[in-house]
């Protein structure tokens, strides 16, 4: 999943939501939030991820879930991966961290099961520029798939 694309149909998703439930402008909605009209045009352009208690309370206003903001594969399509120079590349220390057997405890702490870590293992997430966007730390890694995991797991609950 390209990371520009997640963020742009996230955003998409939020102000469909918004909207949908009859708040036609940023500053009639964004005080149900906590937040300024601004950081609502911008979660909404997908230039900021909100974090989860501020999807929590969209949720709560627009009367859907947390996880129907979370795009999935088919919502934001993969680009095709520019040609790379280094195939040593490490594109995601952040989740290689998350996978090592002593950082268990943190994935059960957090709720991300085992198989979702080993998948994202796998993924390789594009920038606004094109080129790899690196999930640098745990914390980027468990906010990615946090995110990721309700939305996958509801799909796979029911088949799809």
């Amino acid at each position: 999943m390209c990371y520009s694309g997640f963020m742009a149909t996230m955003g998409r998703l939020l102000k469909t939501a918004r909207v949908g439930a009859g708040y036609d402008r940023p500053e009639d909605f964004a005080h149900l939030v906590g937040k300024s009209s601004r950081q609502v045009r911008e979660y909404e352009k997908g230039t900021v991820i909100p974090p989860s208690d501020v999807l929590q309370k969209w949720a709560a206003a627009t009367g859907k879930a947390t996880d129907d903001f979370t795009p999935t594969p088919e919502e934001a399509p993969v680009p095709e991966p520019p040609p790379t120079t280094s195939p040593a590349i490490q594109p995601h220390p952040g989740i290689e961290e998350l996978a090592r057997p002593e950082n268990a405890a943190i994935r059960e702490a957090t709720g991300i099961p085992d198989d979702l870590v080993a998948a994202a293992r796998r993924w390789l997430l594009y920038g606004p520029d094109g080129e790899p966007w690196p999930i640098g730390t745990i914390q980027e890694a468990i906010d990615l798939l946090k995110a990721l995991g309700g939305r996958l797991q509801r799909r796979a609950g029911r088949g799809q």
